[in-house]
């Protein structure tokens, strides 16, 4: 590859068709925000509950199939359980000043 070709590559678009769209951020009113806030943890206790459904099965398949592919996905199962988890703590204080809207 030549000087002149990397060159090229590394220039600015003309027309912009290379530039990323412009960020524009709603002004929705903190009442919109309390709601998505509250749905948002809603979901990530779901998802949670889901995954110990998913540990605990795939844990005592895995014992009573001897099979241990089974019980490490239930393992690692109760990994990204652990890390919701700490998801949800550390980010419960940051989602609003109100604590009564989970």
């Amino acid at each position: 590859m030549g000087h002149a070709q990397i060159e090229e590559m590394t220039t600015t678009c003309v027309d912009e068709c290379c530039a990323p769209p412009a960020l524009v951020l709603s002004s929705k009113s903190s009442g919109d925000r309390e709601a998505l806030i509250r749905d948002a943890f809603r979901l990530e206790w779901l998802t949670i509950g889901w995954m110990s459904v998913e540990a605990a099965i795939a844990i005592a398949s895995g014992i009573v199939a001897g099979s241990l592919v089974l019980t490490a996905f239930g393992l690692d199962s109760l990994i990204e359980l652990a890390s919701g988890g700490v998801i949800d703590v550390a980010t419960i204080g940051r989602a609003s000043p109100r604590t009564d809207i989970l």
